[in-house]
């Protein structure tokens, strides 16, 4: 999201663009390699636009912010702020590499939801191998990312990564992928590549989804509830999702 916040203001003002935290210090992510309109970490800044992006300052957050409190969102939009992903020659060649021996059109899923993340995002384990099943049963190829020693499901097959940027390079060869709220989506979502996320209760799809996704989402009257601490409202919309629900967004494969 950040790259598509300076590609905005690279876009109004012709000019490159530093993204800085809450210090005001000039922040950089590997995400960012290859991206001219971004000042890059041994470059100067002198003339260039400075925009707020990062941990405890998101511009769609309404601050302040913590887990006890909750979330309010600004009305800032991922949607009007669509970053890039360039992959390098060796990122694209490892994800040639690691799937060239899958199918065409498999599925990549994602069932992790960072520790540290949001506990409303958790749809559940069992839930995510029970889509899993399906998805083999109907005649996918079902796949995941991660570094070495990831908690692969049974019956999926796991790609280990060397980073964020190789997950994403696979990504970018899947069909279509089903993945919560967060990294991967935005990844996805930069990608222009089909995906089903799965958002619950908690988070503002409107702040964070892209309308060329599958955003499932729970649209009653307490939702998004913005919950950062483990929240019934949240739990129950969960409960409710049901694997074959999620499964049915998909085509069946050729």
């Amino acid at each position: 999201m950040a790259s598509g916040h300076a590609l905005s203001v690279h876009r109004k003002t012709g000019g490159r663009v530093v993204i800085v935290g809450r210090n005001g210090r000039a922040r950089w992510s590997d995400l960012w390699n290859g991206l001219p309109w971004i000042v890059q970490p041994d470059e100067s800044r002198s003339g260039a636009a400075a925009i707020q992006n990062g941990p405890q300052c998101r511009p769609y957050i309404a601050y302040p912010f913590n887990r006890e409190i909750g979330c309010r969102y600004t009305g800032w939009r991922a949607q009007d702020h669509v970053g890039e992903i360039r992959f390098t020659p060796e990122e694209t060649g490892f994800a040639a590499r690691a799937t060239a021996d899958i199918e065409e059109g498999f599925i990549l899923i994602e069932p992790g939801v960072p520790e540290q993340s949001n506990p409303n995002k958790q749809w559940g384990r069992a839930k995510w191998q029970a889509l899993a099943d399906i998805l083999r049963d109907r005649g996918y190829v079902v796949v995941q990312v991660g570094a070495p020693g990831t908690d692969v499901m049974t019956g999926v097959k796991l790609i280990q990564t060397p980073s964020f940027r190789h997950g994403a390079a696979v990504l970018a060869r899947a069909g279509h992928a089903i993945l919560p709220e967060g990294g991967l989506h935005h990844a996805a979502g930069a990608l222009r590549r089909s995906a089903i996320v799965l958002f619950g209760g908690a988070v503002d799809v409107a702040a964070t989804g892209y309308p060329w996704h599958t955003n499932v989402v729970d649209d009653g009257a307490h939702s998004p509830c913005g919950a950062w601490s483990p929240c019934d409202h949240c739990a129950e919309i969960w409960a409710k999702l049901t694997p074959e629900h999620v499964a049915s967004f998909l085509p069946s494969p050729n």
